[in-house]
């Protein structure tokens, strides 16, 4: 009788072939998965077939967020800078709007001014006389703009003056 054991094996090997084969296949079936890694493909390239490990694919992902956040920091930035551009000239045409208005309300008292003399001197009730009211109304105006424009002239200045004094000291 023989005691070598790889002798007896492979002798049980060949006697039962379909036997062992199914054994090793289910070993092997059962044993791959536990030993391997687990593999995906790359989400971050929709291109590549790659497989990549768990270890991989999340510094991949870690540097996708980070990419992610820099953009949307960016987005953030862009927005707010965007608002701020859109309020200045919201404000700058306000008050281009108002000095627009306030002129063409200007010029309607003076067309309206015109207006009524041209049809008292038309009704033939024109009394030059009563020009006068309107000549010291129109010259009060000019002498008061004149003034608030004479004022905010000097007002530069002395605020000119004031800074270049600060700065030498």
């Amino acid at each position: 009788m023989k005691t070598d054991i790889l002798h007896t094996f492979l002798k049980w090997v060949s006697y039962n072939r379909w036997l062992a084969g199914a054994m090793v296949l289910v070993m092997a079936v059962l044993i791959f998965p536990a030993v391997s890694c687990s593999m995906a493909s790359k989400t971050f390239s929709p291109f590549s077939r790659e497989m990549v490990t768990r270890n991989v694919l999340d510094l991949e992902t870690a540097d996708a967020k980070v990419d992610l956040d820099k953009q949307r920091a960016n987005i953030e930035r862009a927005t707010a800078t965007l608002n701020a551009n859109v309020r200045a000239h919201n404000s700058k045409l306000a008050v281009s709007t108002g000095d627009l208005d306030r002129q063409d309300e200007q010029k309607q008292a003076i067309i309206d001014v015109a207006a009524t003399v041209a049809m008292t001197a038309a009704s033939g009730a024109f009394n030059p006389a009563s020009l006068i009211p309107i000549a010291f109304g129109m010259l009060g105006g000019a002498y008061g703009i004149g003034k608030k424009k004479d004022g905010n002239r000097k007002d530069e200045t002395i605020v000119a003056l004031k800074a270049g004094a600060s700065n030498t000291t």
